[in-house]
């Protein structure tokens, strides 16, 4: 039997404890259990809320990560994939905004309908909520993927000349 250790291998180290994500999740994860035990927080009108902070959550684990590797990492090589991958950018970008100016307008509507009409406001239900909420993200998803039509790869093979 023959030891295949090198000498050079370094050894290994503690894993350092990342401080600060714990102190940013256990808040997070707090509310979370504590919102998903108070059923009082389930009404009509949260739906807006929790859209919208889908919508903001899909800023921070998609839109960020792909434009940190699209602009300041040489990973892609294709000049073609590059650009495509750019618009892929602008529009994902486009889409999380305009669906978070949606998300706010209902949500600002919803408050106004509420102080207008006080009583009859309350007959607004879930189905109502949810079907506003699919006409933002349509919506959004409309206006944003338009960019896409607008991509012609001969004109970047000639701005890569």
């Amino acid at each position: 039997m023959s030891n295949n250790t090198n000498a050079t291998e370094r050894p290994l180290r503690a894993m350092k404890v990342n401080t600060q994500a714990i102190a940013e999740l256990v808040p997070v994860a707090l509310l979370i259990v504590i919102a998903n035990g108070l059923k009082q927080l389930r009404t009509a009108p949260n739906y807006v809320l929790f859209s919208l902070a889908v919508c903001d959550f899909m800023t921070g684990i998609i839109n960020i990560p792909l434009f940190i590797i699209v602009v300041f990492t040489p990973v892609i090589t294709s000049f073609e994939f590059r650009y495509y991958m750019a618009v892929l950018v602008s529009v994902l970008n486009n889409l999380t905004a305009i669906s978070a100016c949606y998300h706010i307008l209902a949500a600002t509507t919803e408050k106004y309908l509420s102080i207008i009409w006080p009583v009859t406001h309350r007959l607004m239900t879930r189905k109502t909520v949810i079907k506003v909420l699919q006409v933002v993200w349509v919506v959004s998803c409309i206006v944003a993927f338009i960019p896409f039509a607008w991509v012609d790869m001969e004109d970047a093979g000639t701005q890569a000349n």
